[in-house]
């Protein structure tokens, strides 16, 4: 019985392993489990062992799941060759492991664990063809680099197996566990790329979700826990974040990879596209003449260079790399790359940046012409909003969305558009999506907030501004509306600390200014509100609400001509509108009050120089506080006043 079982096992040194695979097939799916089986040697730990059965056993059942793909009718008419096929595989289905067991036979340990895998081949087809050009090398890499490190690892083992020396056999034994660490770790990398992926594009195309990002992140962080050197995860990481808009943490996660392994094509390509996202053209156009050089086959790295040559404006350059492209896949997607069409987009956003938006809208419908592309759409609903255009704008916007479903900033200028014109719900509903898509892209959250605020939601608004905050410290309408939520909950301290900050980070905002000056009238400093209001004032002096604003708290301070001029200005500059209505008449009534208490009384408080300016007096706030109109309020400041000039005193007393 032992000598037959001995027959049926594969044995390399002191290893042993049985494969025993099975398949349960249903209509468009098939189960297949495979079990793997490691004879102990001498010098293996427990934990090794077990580590080594689940390697095994993972890979008899991706093999296996490779073999039964390149039979099936519908992938074999997809044209994926060979080695693509087991490139793809490992990562696209979930895998369930059974525990491991363990028997004896005669005095030999041997565990066994199983790895059960249902291909769907449906699905496995729609996920490879959502891969863009970077992730299929990338696995191809990671196929590649998978079979050295099994070598590595069957070598180790031998080795292992055939060492006396306990302290020869754990130093290589750890050595050995660096090795699983890297299979491991690739597994997860693989795993971590088809859930940011989920069949809709990779990388330098954003459109994953959320959740995708979410766990691709979670697989990533793993990987590089198990190996700290592992290139893929941190390229992954920097897709991530490149996806989240953290550029700066992008390209420090694609220096890392680039760092790790110089020879990587796919590190120097993605460090180039976002180095192109950030503006550094020059620098980009390094990275990926880089990863052109290093793999002259990937179809997406000539892609890539061929647009930041063409933003070069070398478009002899791009059109060699649109005729490389065609020449290694004549029917690669990416040779409906239009240089027509990219050159009129560059063009429109010039013509948009001087100023001539016609001319770049004309220029965005020609490159549409060649080619519809979401971002084009995206730039020519720009331009119509600029316009004033706002129907065609919200149809370009669409157009965007129909081409690229997940496009937040689209969301987010739909919006906008609902909210201007009061469909306060549905704009709702599209900053959430933005949220959704892009949860770390301060603008997302700003204009949730704002629109929550607006719906009277003041607890999520706060939640939405503090998010934006937490993700971008310097955002000054975050500030400013904390500061207005607040000052509505009457704590003017707290509305003061972010109208002041706002106001730091934009010294020349009318709005900040204004906000920052009542929030301090509110908290009684008077001086420090007239000298925000007449900042506000300098800065637009055509505004007629800072006038207003103005002229009001010179007068409850009592000073009295002042507060005239500013209300004359404000009752000159104010639109005759119902909605100013109830402002005019207050304006009005309380330039006759300051008028008529300067005709009277002017004469007697300036003795010697004096004024009421001397000192921050409420004179309104004190006539109620005390049960007297204002006129008998002022003479009895005004009789303090008198008393304060006598004595020489500087006590209103």
């Amino acid at each position: 019985m032992h000598s037959s079982f001995q027959k049926r096992i594969f044995q390399f040194a002191a290893t042993l392993i049985l494969i025993v695979a099975s398949y349960e097939a249903t209509a468009e799916m098939r189960r297949i489990t495979a079990t793997g089986e490691y004879q102990m040697a001498a010098n293996d730990t427990m934990a090794d062992a077990v580590r080594l059965v689940r390697q095994e056993a993972e890979w008899l059942a991706l093999e296996k799941a490779g073999t039964y793909l390149e039979g099936v009718a519908e992938i074999q008419q997809s044209q994926l060759k060979q080695d693509e096929i087991r490139a793809y595989v490992p990562g696209v289905f979930d895998m369930v492991a059974s525990e491991v067991r363990t028997l004896k036979v005669d005095q030999v340990v041997i565990l066994q664990t199983d790895v059960a895998i249902t291909v769907d081949t449906n699905d496995f087809l729609r996920r490879i063809n959502g891969l863009g050009d970077a992730v299929r090398a990338e696995l191809v890499r990671l196929r590649e680099q998978r079979e050295k490190l099994r070598q590595n690892l069957e070598a180790k083992t031998k080795e292992i197996a055939t060492l006396s020396s306990k302290l020869e056999a754990e130093t290589e034994a750890e050595k050995r566990r660096r090795v699983l660490g890297k299979l491991e770790a690739d597994s997860l990398v693989r795993r971590g790329i088809y859930a940011l992926t989920a069949g809709r594009g990779y990388s330098n195309h954003p459109g994953s979700t959320f959740r995708g990002r979410t766990d691709a992140r979670a697989f990533a962080e793993q990987a590089i826990a198990l190996d700290p050197e592992n290139t893929g995860g941190h390229i992954l990481i920097g897709n991530i974040l490149f996806e989240d808009d953290d550029l700066g943490g992008a390209v420090r996660s694609f220096q890392t990879a680039v760092r790790l392994d110089p020879n990587s094509s796919g590190a120097h390509g993605n460090l180039g596209m976002v180095l192109k996202a950030q503006g550094d053209l020059a620098g980009a156009l390094s990275e990926l003449r880089e990863a052109v050089r290093l793999n002259p086959l990937d179809v997406g790295a000539h892609l890539n260079l061929g647009r930041a040559l063409l933003e070069a404006e070398d478009i002899e350059g791009a059109l060699t790399e649109q005729r490389e492209v065609a020449s290694l896949n004549p029917n690669h997607p990416g040779n409906h790359f239009n240089v027509n069409a990219y050159t009129h987009n560059k063009l429109g956003l010039q013509l948009g940046r001087a100023g001539d938006h016609g001319g770049a809208v004309a220029e965005f419908q020609e490159s549409i012409r060649f080619k519809p592309m979401a971002f084009v759409y995206y730039n020519l609903g720009r331009e119509y909003m600029t316009l004033g255009q706002v129907d065609l704008a919200k149809n370009a916007f669409e157009g965007a969305l129909k081409l690229k479903p997940p496009f937040p900033r689209a969301h987010i200028q739909i919006g906008q558009i609902l909210e201007q014109r009061g469909n306060l719900d549905e704009a709702l509903v599209e900053y959430r999506k933005a949220v959704q898509l892009l949860p770390n892209y301060p603008d997302a959250h700003i204009n949730l907030g704002k629109a929550l605020q607006a719906k009277g939601n003041l607890p999520d608004a706060t939640e939405e501004y503090e998010e934006t905050l937490r993700l971008l410290p310097n955002h000054a309408w975050a500030h400013y509306g904390m500061g207005s939520i607040l000052f509505k909950k009457n704590d003017a301290g707290g509305a003061i600390a972010h109208f002041r900050e706002a106001r730091r980070l934009e010294p020349t905002n009318v709005a900040w200014a204004s906000w920052l000056g009542q929030a301090l009238l509110k908290k009684g400093d008077y001086d420090g509100a007239i000298s925000e209001y007449q900042a506000a004032r300098d800065l637009q002096p055509g505004n007629a609400q800072v006038h207003l604003l103005l002229g009001m708290a010179h007068w409850s301070k009592g000073r009295l001509a002042e507060a005239s001029g500013e209300l004359q200005e404000y009752l000159r500059l104010a639109p005759k509108t119902s909605s100013e209505e109830k402002s005019i008449q207050k304006a009005k009534k309380t330039l006759r009050d300051a008028e008529r208490l300067m005709r009277r009384y002017g004469p007697v408080i300036r003795p010697g120089g004096c004024s009421t300016t001397a000192h921050a007096v409420d004179l309104a706030g004190l006539a109620d506080a005390h049960g007297m109109d204002v006129d008998g309020c002022f003479l009895a400041l005004l009789g303090i006043l008198v008393l304060r000039v006598h004595f020489k005193s500087d006590k209103l007393v």
